[in-house]
């Protein structure tokens, strides 16, 4: 997935279309708004894009108002089911972030998810990760992947320094669907245990 592609050139429009997801669903939005995003062209008038329409309304939205609005949840799903769906969204929105180069938005789905991740478990949090990571449709994105290797990294030092049980429990952890992921958090939880074992021979 990279940025949109143009599909047509300008016809002197305000606005411009962009199609979003495999089914190229339409959304329109001022061609000033655009204005700093380098795939952009003024002289085009089309776009087609990989990332998904909800996601894409996002961005929209972000772009023509200044604000973060992800969809609403359920009420009636209970707060683990609505705390992992909020996260899900604000990592798609995080990762496009580095194909949409929206830096405001960015500092605020990084500074979320880092809220987010206060309120869930180790293992369902590097879960969560895995499988947006995995997704076919990401691109490798290396900003975005050592942005979330360093954030996973942090939080398991802390906490294995309150429980060590959870380092084990990782390495038990082999259902990864995102290998770079897996050998990145691998190479860092023996780095870890060699910290623990070496504070305890002191």
């Amino acid at each position: 997935m990279a940025g949109p592609s143009r599909v047509s050139s300008r016809k002197n429009s305000s606005e411009v279309t962009i199609e979003f997801g495999p089914d190229r669903k339409r959304h329109n939005i001022s061609r000033k708004y655009l204005s700093d995003l380098p795939w952009f062209n003024d002289d085009d008038d089309i776009y087609t894009s990989g990332v998904d329409e909800d996601i894409g309304i996002i961005l929209l939205d972000y772009l023509s108002t200044g604000r973060y609005e992800p969809p609403r949840i359920d009420p009636k799903f209970s707060d683990r089911i609505r705390l992992r769906l909020d996260l899900q969204t604000t990592l798609r929105v995080f990762l496009v972030t580095e194909i949409w180069p929206i830096l405001k938005l960015r500092k605020i789905t990084r500074r979320k998810i880092q809220t987010l991740s206060k309120s869930i478990t180790v293992c369902d949090l590097v879960e969560i990760v895995d499988e947006e990571l995995s997704n076919p449709d990401v691109p490798k994105l290396p900003r975005s992947r050592q942005w979330l290797y360093n954030h996973l990294s942090n939080i398991l030092e802390k906490e294995s320094l309150e429980d060590s049980g959870i380092l084990d429990e990782l390495m038990e952890f082999t259902d990864f669907e995102d290998l770079s992921l897996c050998k990145e958090l691998t190479k860092r939880i023996i780095r870890f245990q060699e910290r623990r074992i070496n504070r305890a021979d002191e």
